[in-house]
């Protein structure tokens, strides 16, 4: 009816949206997803649901004033629209549905719609990657028909990247790389290549649609932990070692233990009581059958005196087991280089 030819993936995600809940695309830069996906869905949802509604917002409200909103107005004409009141930023049709476009920085517009059989809601969020988690919990308070979060990649964090992580399995998932579009130039994509390379986090957001935004300040990228989780190294049997990291209150501690080249997290317990958690965790690295000298405990702060005390006689109230004192602020092997050793740990882990 709007004379599109829409490409592969838009049309996949037409039908997601009509047949799931939950829709979330992520896509290269310029892809047009908010073009020729979010203003087509706008008009196809009052079309089909007179009565419905249609709550839209976006991580940048000038993208939905000068891009979005012209791209649906654009259709004000189609004989299929005739008798829709079209003002500035809101459609009303004769029948009461409507659309409601509203700014992210007022997230009291973002409650308050429920939908019913005759007035579904579909609820849609552009450049999800800028929203604060604020009005997708609103959101989350709505009676809604259908979700649709959409953005290009931004950091590693937020709602839309736990759309595709986390919360993957409670939605339905469409990843946009720029192969996916014959609009963006070979050529673009060959000169962007070339000069950062395929590895670079500019390239790999802009074409690959991957999540890479801050990657500079972190050791151990994301990416690099996918990779790593979804292709581990061939397990060798070997020995064991244990590392222990100690907490009080609502803080967890921790036992991993390293079989070979397996590491796993054997234990995470919260204990309010240090003392029990020392005895949990020598108890337990002994069921193990892990000697003393092939255990670690994090030693700065709060572990210091639980390892010392982890090694008194079980006579004068200890665990008669004297493990390792792991101390990450003081200097490392190679201080020319590391600020102390839990830097120099992190880094030739990483490595």
């Amino acid at each position: 009816m709007l004379g599109l030819d829409p490409y592969d993936w838009q049309i996949n995600t037409y039908e997601d949206i009509n047949d799931y809940r939950r829709t979330a695309v992520v896509a290269a830069n310029g892809s047009g997803k908010t073009v020729s996906l979010v203003g087509p869905v706008v008009l196809w949802w009052l079309y089909c649901f007179p009565r419905g509604r249609v709550v839209l917002t976006s991580g940048s409200w000038r993208q939905l004033k000068t891009q979005l909103w012209p791209a649906i107005r654009a259709y004000q004409s189609h004989p299929a629209f005739r008798g829709w009141k079209w003002n500035q930023m809101e459609i009303l049709t004769p029948e009461g549905g409507f659309t409601s476009i509203f700014s992210t920085n007022d997230e009291q517009k973002a409650e308050g719609y429920h939908a019913t059989a005759a007035t579904p809601v579909l609820y849609i969020v552009d450049e999800a990657k800028g929203v604060q988690d604020g009005i997708f919990e609103a959101a989350d308070r709505c009676t809604v028909t259908r979700y649709l979060y959409l953005s290009s990649p931004g950091s590693a964090m937020g709602k839309h990247y736990r759309c595709f992580h986390d919360e993957a399995k409670n939605w339905r998932r469409t990843r946009v790389t720029s192969y996916m579009c014959p609009h963006i130039r070979p050529e673009k994509r060959a000169e962007d290549l070339e000069t950062y390379g395929e590895s670079h986090p500019l390239y790999r957001s802009m074409h690959l649609a991957e999540w890479t935004e801050g990657e500079d300040m972190l050791v151990i990228t994301p990416e690099q932990l996918r990779h790593a989780i979804d292709h581990p190294p061939a397990f060798k049997a070997g020995g064991q070692w244990a590392a222990l990291d100690f907490a009080a209150g609502r803080d967890e501690n921790a036992i991993a233990v390293r079989e070979g080249t397996l590491v796993r997290l054997d234990q995470v317990f919260r204990q309010s009581s240090t003392v029990q958690a020392r005895r949990r965790m020598a108890n337990r690295l002994k069921e193990l059958g892990i000697e003393a000298h092939n255990a670690w405990g994090d030693s700065d702060g709060l572990g210091l005196p639980i390892v010392q005390q982890m090694a008194e006689p079980v006579e004068s109230g200890g665990d008669g087991y004297r493990i390792k004192e792991f101390r990450g602020g003081l200097p490392g092997e190679d201080p020319e280089h590391y600020l102390n050793t839990i830097s120099e740990a992190w880094i030739l882990g990483a490595r």
